[in-house]
């Protein structure tokens, strides 16, 4: 009878299982950074018969997660379509998907997927600027643009919004505007040595190098350890404002 009990067992492991209790345990293992123990847990918990279209769908969208912290694009991108097919309402999979995509360096799907999701919720801010960075990545630096603004209008304290749209700036050569936006990046954030490093560049493209070097100088008191940062402040000689005249 034990013998039989345990055939039993192996046969038919899933008339003993959980479902919900796996998922809930891939959930912490994912929390705790057990992705791998994690993509086991969830698909056991898929594996199983009785569990409803809206669970297979978070348990997918979870488990795309757990690939995508794996470094599996794809494979999270499949977990993610497998979770819109499970629940139209699972929106966050589309916004998680266009991610993926970005990653994965399919930049026009990723577009496509981050529109979609800004059809839903048009005054979520980080999916205007992962669509930037997609239009960026493409060379649309106009969409990009509109695309920072719009998140800029949505939180106008954010710094980051500033030194990303600076950055766009500066690539497409309009150097003056580049340099407003890194100065309220600094404004609002004096520890960003992002801003202050990329203003100087800026400022180095317009023929300026007098005023570049203070911010080369406190972009790298600020992040020493910063290797770009470092090698520009070892590249650039220093111009004392009394060159200036003559170098501009």
């Amino acid at each position: 009878m034990q013998r039989l009990l345990i055939l039993a067992l192996l046969i038919c492991p899933l008339a003993w299982a959980d479902p919900l209790a796996d998922e809930a345990a891939a959930r912490e293992a994912a929390a705790a950074g057990r992705f791998s123990e994690a993509l086991e847990l969830y698909g056991r918990a898929l594996a199983a018969e009785d569990v409803s279209a809206e669970n297979r769908s978070i348990i997918h969208y979870n488990r795309g997660l757990a690939h995508a912290a794996l470094g599996d694009m794809q494979a999270a991108i499949d977990d993610y379509s497998q979770a819109l097919e499970y629940s139209a309402e699972n929106t966050i999979a589309l916004f998680s998907r266009g991610i993926a995509h970005a990653e994965r360096g399919d930049f026009p799907q990723a577009v496509v997927d981050l529109s979609a999701f800004l059809e839903i919720y048009p005054d979520h801010d980080n999916a205007y600027v992962s669509r930037a960075y997609a239009y960026t990545q493409q060379g649309q630096f106009e969409k990009a643009i509109e695309d920072y603004s719009a998140a800029i209008r949505n939180s106008p304290t954010v710094a980051s919004l500033y030194t990303s749209r600076g950055t766009v700036y500066s690539l497409m050569e309009r150097f003056d505007e580049a340099i407003d936006d890194f100065g309220t990046a600094i404004d609002l954030d004096p520890g960003n040595a992002s801003a202050y490093y990329n203003r100087g560049v800026a400022y180095e493209e317009k023929g300026d190098p007098v005023t570049a070097y203070p911010d080369f100088q406190q972009a790298y008191k600020l992040a020493p350890d910063n290797p770009t940062i470092r090698q520009k402040m070892m590249d650039t000689p220093y111009v004392p404002p009394s060159a200036a005249q003559g170098v501009r």
